[in-house]
């Protein structure tokens, strides 16, 4: 696990986060996902205590995993409901996201 792909994880998330809040000022009250905002900043901070504190390195990453297996699929759920007229946000790219997470936190093949 590099620094670089801690940072490079931080930003998706970040992106992630930026467009999931973005989503949901755009859509009906009825379609908005707020705990999917909260998560993805929750999983921003996750990464914050991995890169300053270096411990409980596996817990964090299973709280990251487990937030984006639900954040993810609500993305896609929001990015749908978009009001026809309306400008979409930049996207998160998603699928690096995913393929990131994989990548860092998949257990070493032996």
């Amino acid at each position: 696990m590099s620094s670089a792909q801690f940072s490079e994880l931080k930003s998706l998330l970040q992106g992630l986060e930026t467009e999931v809040t973005a989503l949901n000022d755009m859509v009906p009250s009825s379609k908005k996902r707020p705990e999917s905002t909260a998560a993805s900043e929750n999983c921003v901070q996750q990464v914050d205590a991995i890169i300053n504190t270096q411990t409980e390195v596996s817990v964090h990453v299973e709280a990251i995993k487990n937030k984006l297996s639900v954040i993810i699929p609500d993305l896609g759920y929001l990015r749908e409901a978009i009001p026809e007229n309306a400008v979409s946000p930049d996207q998160c790219n998603d699928v690096r996201l995913w393929a990131l997470v994989n990548e860092i936190f998949s257990p070493p093949s032996h």
